[in-house]
């Protein structure tokens, strides 16, 4: 799959006239095979948790925070020390209680280590900087997986 940014460029460098073609063709494809695989199996998650008990989603929850969690202190520096520091295990996360230990971090925080807080197995050329809009003063820039946006958040504006 092209990746997101080569076909922006390639949009943004073309003629108004064809613009208005390739805006025509793109409406028509269906958003399962526009975003791909990652973005079906997301559609598929919402239609199939809506279903489930509390006792399921939140296990669900608690499964997914503790990889995150443990994805979070294996292959980024930043949060490996700050676990460290505050003897928090990822390992030993299993409850809703436990996210009291984890540590807080803020935007100030991430403003200051965004480099740390970068994977390890991030790859330069598949992640894009993002930012918020700045509306509470300074603006937050961040890194994101070039197609995250669509793998992930478009499967949820679509369900609503």
């Amino acid at each position: 799959m092209i990746g997101f940014n080569k076909m922006k460029s390639l949009y943004d460098h073309s003629p108004g006239l064809l613009k208005g073609g390739i805006d025509s063709i793109w409406g028509a494809i269906p958003d399962s095979v526009k975003y791909g695989s990652r973005y079906r199996q997301y559609t598929r998650l919402l239609k199939q948790s809506q279903w489930w008990s509390r006792a399921q989603m939140d296990q669900y929850q608690i499964d997914k925070l503790k990889s995150t969690l443990i994805y979070s202190y294996e292959h980024i520096p930043f949060y490996r020390a700050s676990f460290t520091r505050a003897g928090f295990d990822p390992y030993h996360f299993h409850s809703f209680d436990d996210i009291g230990r984890v540590p807080f971090t803020d935007k100030t925080v991430i403003l200051h280590n965004a480099q740390n807080i970068l994977s390890d197995q991030a790859s330069q050329n598949k992640i894009r900087l993002q930012t918020t809009g700045g509306t509470t003063g300074e603006q937050l820039r961040f890194y994101m997986g070039e197609n995250a946006y669509f793998e992930r958040e478009i499967p949820f504006v679509n369900a609503i």
